[in-house]
């Protein structure tokens, strides 16, 4: 009798297979055997535009970079990219109250783009220009200020990166 699983040759008596350890029935119906290009299991689905092309069906017509950041993007860099967000959100805010409005606008916006799209040129604009903010008000206002923006444009460079790379890595590139 031969193992449907490896195909080496199995005694009847002994209830698994010597090479790879699968179950073995010794009488009544066999166990199909699965066709060679197919695996065992079933039929893997393609998550989104219908490709099977690449690891983890990842072709170039798999779908945009939004499906991705919304289905399939890991948790760590969707935190880090909400946690960017929430911070800009605060910064905005508080931009507005002391009457910045232009300020607080560009932040809001830059905000909700690396938030909602994981937008990589956004996250460089926005710790470029959380730097610059940070230079300008502690010359002068004499005090060290504006670094929460800082760490936010820091958190929105390694989140925006971070999924640049999982969706390269998921389209096989």
């Amino acid at each position: 009798m031969k193992c449907p699983m490896c195909g080496e040759n199995v005694k009847p008596e002994e209830g698994r297979c010597p090479s790879c350890g699968m179950a073995v029935q010794q009488e009544g119906p066999t166990v199909r055997e699965a066709p060679e290009s197919q695996p065992f299991g079933p039929p893997p689905i393609p998550p989104f535009g219908g490709s099977q092309a690449g690891p983890r069906y990842g072709g170039p017509e798999c779908g945009s970079k939004q499906e991705f950041y919304k289905r399939f993007a890991s948790k760590q860099t969707k935190s880090t990219l909400t946690v960017a967000g929430v911070i800009l959100y605060i910064c905005a805010a508080m931009n507005l109250v002391v009457g910045y409005i232009p300020d607080a606008a560009i932040i809001l916006v830059l905000g909700l783009v690396i938030h909602l799209r994981g937008n990589r040129p956004c996250a460089v604009i926005m710790l470029v220009y959380s730097i610059f903010s940070c230079i300008v008000t502690s010359l002068a206002r004499g005090t060290p200020s504006g670094w929460l923006l800082i760490i936010a444009g820091i958190s929105a460079v390694q989140g925006a990166f971070a999924l640049e790379k999982e969706y390269r890595a998921f389209r096989g590139q």
